[in-house]
């Protein structure tokens, strides 16, 4: 065997790896996230998650891991809002002028 040969079979044998690691199946993408595989075909069939179709879906890796993030960036915001929501409200309980007293329990 020339040593061309070897680095092509070398490279094929890369490219083959590459791919494994590069795109997942819907069954895939469930698993990472811990959803049914009905919720994963929901999440690429509204565009929430990109995905090639060629008979079967394939979700690059690039795109799982920007659908990832975008929900990290949403839950975040989403404490963060409920958070202000809280404190508002306690500082306009807090503000108001009443004669009855207000009990304020943590609610985050």
């Amino acid at each position: 065997m020339g040593i061309l040969r070897q680095e092509v079979i070398l490279f094929l044998y890369l490219c083959e790896e590459t791919k494994k690691i590069m795109a997942y199946t819907i069954k895939e993408v469930a698993s990472k996230l811990s959803i049914s595989i009905k919720s994963a075909r929901r999440l690429v069939a509204s565009g929430e998650i990109e995905a090639k179709n060629g008979g079967v879906y394939r979700i690059s890796k690039s795109d799982f891991d920007r659908y990832i993030s975008a929900q990290a960036i949403s839950k975040n915001s989403s404490v963060k809002s409920k958070r202000d929501t809280a404190l508002r409200s306690a500082y306009y309980l807090m503000t108001k002028e009443s004669t009855t007293s207000v009990k304020i329990r943590p609610c985050l």
